[in-house]
């Protein structure tokens, strides 16, 4: 279990009991106060806050956890604790901002800014006249997220409230499903209630789960079908249901999401109850749920504004939600509410890198500094915060470089999504990704979520296009679209059943069509594509067509699916090339593809279950003829001595199953090798033949031969099964052949007597000896059987004597493992 170390200045380390380096989570403010002047500016206008983490020697990151902010107001009331997002600007009726970083839901730092007042003692002069009442000052205002779990894109949320059911932190817990109790059953995903129901009787189920976070939702989808006097009611987490104390009833046909917040985690259950109080049945009775749950996070945003009237924050119109990207061990987004010139510096050993927001070439000198000059193009660093300096400023000259006729704020580039807001209407997203232990290199910026501003309009009139327009699928948030001077990719929105196609020569992701087309009708990248629900016709004939997936153009019909250059997917089909197919740089290769006009065929991956390939019929897993003549040929050019060809026969030409014919084909010294059978690992067989019973032979064979044994190698083989040289005292002095075993030492009894045991198991073998000795010496072999066979060595003046001899055992070998 990990420990908390608190410091003094409330910076933690949270170091594993494993003995790894600990880590450091702290804090960094803008500055430590803000000060209020007596017109009642405030210097300065904007607090940003940034949390930072250090693991043992490491270099400190940047980003880490979620930092959190409370408003002190000088009434001495308090806000809400909200995420924060972006600077805060400072109110008159502030007194203090303090931010708070969580590290998985427990707090790690606390920083607080202080609001005074900045001013001089002086004498005090004579009381004036009362002033005229001031303007009220401004309500506060920031940007607020909210998060939801969904597989598909849910509903904007509407309420100038949280609504039920979405979060204020992207950081949701794992919801487990432990099992199910109760008489209801499975039905198409969804728990039932029985279907044969009684008057006046009751029937619950109960889900039993867990959760990992604190305040954690659970969302049950459920359908009720039944008279107005039948009721399903749904519990509490953790409490009997009865109809008294239950958390929501439905009746009637309805179908809705409850949402519930469980507040610890661990166990838990929750009950569903169908009360059969009416005796009528009327559409299915039944009540059916189910939880629904995803591992997809959504996020939507509005401007929070404080009503100091009421004393709370209300949220306008809330924005349509957009896939929220959570950062993984490898991959990484990083956003910007601006568009960048540049692609991002990354850094390849830091996680969580933010890189600066301007190029790594740019002129930075470094720290604002109000004694020293500041020229045009330069940028400086003011707390957290760069700035562009656009015009000119002399030393000592009190503009401040807040002052915007002087210096350009550098809209940063963040961990998470902000949101957009009138004053940032765009934002754009870049991502990079670890392989091989490191940070790649930062893509270029693309957009990722566009300001949308009031209710939708009509669509315009389209514009001119003179680009070939191809479809490309439903519109996805996450799929970059490329439109080029000569093809443009054409999308279906399906919320709005219309489709789009792009205008202007881009690559974009995340662009909303009809949000893009509706808020900037002369300059939005996707315009309405004319359609026809339906079409009918006795005759139809065009150049070009698209039928669902199926494309037909000139003399080729093919799919919009198939591999790019290197191999890589794509339904890039706008570059398709005939000229190109079946070279290396082809830029499209269809899956299937087929010439109309040469009647030609083709197909990356055909699985084809029947049919025939001339006189071939392909029946199930099996390729067939009839006809004996028919056959597979492998090879090209001519037959014969002088020609040029090397073929593989299965059936056709000869009579054999498999033939193969190498003919001269060049006047290489060696010529070329019809098969050739090479074998490297342990163990293996190069050629195994084997003629069983009524085969004529196993190898037929005529023409030079030519065989040869390595040293160490092994020959075994019918003929000379094993030959040596035996020394007068009956030692093997060296041998040759692995036809047969011979034991050693080899038997040495009275003079001229040797006896050799071997492993033949047969008397089908001979054995042939030749004495070795200076003088008149015979070898003989006196005596065999199926395992050893005698020789004497006889001299014909002395007798049997001891005598060196050489000899061959000459037969069939016996079938044996290596």
């Amino acid at each position: 279990m990990a420990k908390k170390l608190s410091s003094a200045s409330f910076k933690v380390s949270v170091a594993p009991e494993s003995g790894a380096d600990a880590v450091t989570y702290w804090l960094v403010p803008s500055v430590t106060q803000v000060k209020r002047k007596g017109d009642g500016t405030h210097l300065p206008e904007y607090v940003s806050c940034e949390s930072m983490a250090k693991s043992g020697e490491d270099a400190p990151v940047s980003g880490v956890g979620t930092i959190r902010f409370v408003l002190t107001y000088q009434t001495g009331g308090t806000s809400s604790e909200f995420i924060y997002s972006s600077r805060i600007i400072v109110t008159s009726d502030m007194a203090a901002i303090s931010f708070r970083l969580y590290v998985g839901g427990v707090q790690m730092d606390e920083k607080t800014v202080l609001v005074v007042d900045d001013g001089q003692d002086g004498k005090p002069g004579d009381p004036g006249d009362p002033g005229d009442p001031g303007t009220p000052g401004k309500d506060g205002t920031f940007l607020k997220q909210i998060f939801i779990q969904a597989d598909t894109r849910p509903d904007a949320p509407t309420g100038s409230s949280i609504p039920s059911g979405w979060a204020e932190y992207p950081e949701f817990g794992v919801l487990t499903i432990r099992g199910y109790e109760g008489e209801y059953y499975p039905n198409g995903g969804y728990r039932r209630s029985p279907k044969l129901t009684a008057h006046s009787a009751s029937y619950r189920d109960r889900i039993l789960f867990s959760t990992t976070n604190a305040n954690q939702m659970i969302t049950l989808r459920v359908i009720v079908s039944s008279e107005a006097y039948d009721h399903a009611y749904i519990g509490t987490p953790d409490t009997t249901l009865d109809v008294s104390n239950y958390f929501d009833r439905m009746s009637g046909e309805n179908d809705r999401l409850v949402s519930q917040k469980v507040s610890q985690p661990g166990d838990h259950y929750i009950e569903i109850l169908y009360v059969k109080d009416g005796s009528v049945n009327k559409g299915e009775d039944m009540v059916k749920y189910k939880v629904v749950h995803s591992d997809t996070v959504w996020v939507s945003s509005a401007q929070a504004t404080y009503d100091k009237g009421s004393d709370k924050w209300v949220y306008g119109t809330w924005s349509r939600p957009s896939k929220y990207l959570a950062d993984t061990p490898d991959m990484e987004y990083i956003f910007r509410r601006e568009e960048s010139t540049f692609t991002p510096e990354s850094d390849p050993f830091v996680k969580g890198f933010i890189p600066l927001p301007f190029a790594s070439d740019e002129n930075y000198l470094g720290d604002f500094l109000s004694s020293a000059a500041q020229i045009v193009d330069a940028i400086y660093k003011s707390g957290e915060d760069y700035y562009r300096c656009i015009r000119a400023r002399s030393a000592n000259s009190g503009i401040l470089i807040t002052d915007e006729d002087y210096f350009k704020y550098l809209v940063p580039f963040t961990n998470d999504p902000l949101g957009v807001t009138e004053e940032y209407p765009r934002e754009y997203m870049s991502f990079r990704k670890k392989e091989n232990g490191k940070w790649g290199a930062f893509s270029d910026p693309k957009l990722h979520a566009n300001y949308a501003k009031g209710e939708d309009g009509l669509p315009g009139p389209a514009g001119e296009r003179g680009r070939m327009p191809y479809p490309a699928g439903f519109w996805n948030a996450d799929i970059e679209y490329t439109a080029t001077d000569d093809i443009a990719p054409i999308v279906y929105y399906e919320a709005g059943s219309t489709y789009y196609v792009m205008r202007r020569t881009a690559t974009i992701i995340g662009v909303n069509p009809m949000e893009d087309y509706r808020d900037n009708p002369t300059t939005s990248y996707w315009i309405p594509f004319e359609k026809y629900k339906a079409i009918f016709t006795e005759i139809l004939m065009a150049n070009f067509a698209k039928l669902a997936s199926a494309v037909f153009y000139g003399d080729y019909m093919f799919s919009q699916h198939g591999k790019d250059a290197n191999g890589n997917d794509t339904t890039n089909y706008g570059l398709f090339d005939p000229t190109k197919i079946g070279q290396s740089n082809c830029p499209f290769t269809p899956n299937l593809l087929l010439d109309l006009l040469l009647g030609k065929f083709m197909g990356l991956d055909v699985d084809i279950q029947g049919g025939k390939i001339g006189d071939l019929k392909i029946e199930g897993n099996q390729l067939s003829a009839a006809n004996p003549s028919s056959g597979i040929r492998i090879g090209t050019g001519s037959a014969g001595e002088t020609g040029f060809g090397r073929f593989l026969q299965l059936g056709g030409d000869y009579s054999a199953l498999i033939s193969m014919r190498l003919d001269r084909q060049n006047p290489l010294v060696n010529g070329f090798r019809g098969i050739n059978i090479e074998s490297y690992g342990a163990n293996n067989i190069c050629l195994s033949l084997l003629a069983n019973a009524g085969s004529k032979f196993a190898i037929d064979s005529a023409g030079p031969h030519h065989f040869y044994q390595r040293s160490g190698e092994v020959w075994d083989t019918p003929g000379v099964l094993w030959a040596g040289r035996i020394s007068a005292d009956g030692t093997i002095e060296s041998s040759w052949g692995n036809g047969c075993t011979i034991d050693t030492p080899v038997y040495h009894g009275q003079a001229g007597l040797y006896a050799f045991n071997h492993d033949l198991n047969h008397l089908q073998y001979f054995v042939i000896v030749t004495a070795v000795h200076g003088n008149w010496s015979i070898g003989a072999d006196t005596d065999k059987s199926t395992h050893q066979f005698t020789v004497r060595t006889f001299h014909k003046d002395q007798g049997y004597i001891d005598s060196p001899f050489e000899l061959a055992v000459i037969g069939r070998n016996r079938y044996k493992e290596y």
